[in-house]
């Protein structure tokens, strides 16, 4: 954590101070603290939430970029919790910071600590901005696609709005006008096109969505766990086991035939194995996990990192 960041007793320490400092923009970030409880009680969080993202986000800052606001959300649709579950809400949860070039999305956990997902959408790939009925930031992308930032408070809402507004007229290469949210390399924080095996730029592995389908097909829970979600894999494995249990109790006690007791268990598989499988593969199309080697290990002899631009 910087200095100044550290040395604060709180976000009024560092509206009192004379620059900002580099690269956040305090006066920006927490402009509005004055603005009554509710406003200051947002001032505590987001610098609750700048210290604990603090050194990754430098290090994911170009040269002479500025932080000019910070909140919390997702980026799950209401249709994505309803078909695949509430969970995703936390399982995606977002530092969604808006700096003078894009806006950067950082997974966090509950307790604000950075995790290993990257995403960025910059300025001028945004068409327009409005909001849900509930108040939710909405983005139209350029690309025909939506976004959507949940259960960021409405006053930061709000905020993002008008912010995004402002810096999304600003002049950009074709490429930006036409791109919508890109992912970002979890080892290198460089932009990925597509979805490689491999990091163009630092050599290291991305995981697959396909071999994570795979194993929660073998075993629910299995292909979570692949992608680095312990808690929810647990969840999964558990409630498929009992499903499990469950059936051998009902086919032992109806005495079912085996011709029977087959096929009720491939029903019972394709529905809790099928479906797990495809929820899985949904989540691990979603973002860009890092894979099992890292850039030092693709380095190592042997290992050729992948060609191309990033």
């Amino acid at each position: 954590m910087h200095p100044v960041l550290q040395r604060a007793d709180g976000y009024q320490d560092l509206l009192e101070l004379r620059t900002h400092d580099a690269p956040y923009r305090f006066d920006s970030i927490f402009g509005d603290g004055d603005g009554g409880w509710w406003a200051r009680l947002l001032s505590r969080g987001k610098l609750r939430l700048l210290r604990g993202i603090d050194e990754e986000l430098r290090e994911m800052l170009g040269e002479d970029e500025e932080v000019y606001f910070l909140s919390s959300g997702s980026d799950t649709s209401g249709l994505e919790a309803w078909v695949l579950g509430w969970w995703l809400y936390l399982l995606f949860r977002r530092a969604i910071v808006l700096t003078d070039r894009r806006i950067l999305f950082l997974q966090i956990d509950v307790r604000g600590r950075p995790k290993e997902l990257r995403s960025q959408l910059r300025y001028p790939a945004i068409a327009g901005v409005g909001k849900t009925l509930l108040g939710r930031a909405e983005f139209e992308l350029q690309n025909g696609e939506t976004e959507v930032l949940a259960f960021a408070p409405r006053r930061d809402a709000d905020r993002i709005r008008e912010i995004t507004g402002e810096m999304r007229m600003m002049p950009a290469g074709s490429a930006a006008r036409t791109g919508g949210v890109e992912h970002l390399c979890p080892h290198c924080h460089a932009v990925v096109e597509g979805r490689p095996d491999r990091c163009s730029t630092c050599g290291g592995s991305f995981g697959s969505a396909r071999r994570a389908a795979g194993l929660s097909l073998l075993l629910p829970g299995l292909g979570d766990h692949y992608l680095g979600h312990r808690w929810y894999a647990a969840v999964e494995a558990a409630v498929s086991l009992l499903l499990w249990l469950l059936f051998a109790i009902i086919v032992t006690a109806a005495e079912a035939s085996a011709s029977t007791v087959l096929l009720a268990g491939g029903v019972v598989f394709a529905v809790v194995h099928g479906l797990d499988a495809a929820a899985t593969w949904y989540v691990g199309r979603k973002a860009l996990y890092p894979g099992e080697e890292s850039p030092e290990e693709a380095d190592a002899p042997g290992v050729r990192p992948a060609t191309g631009a990033a």
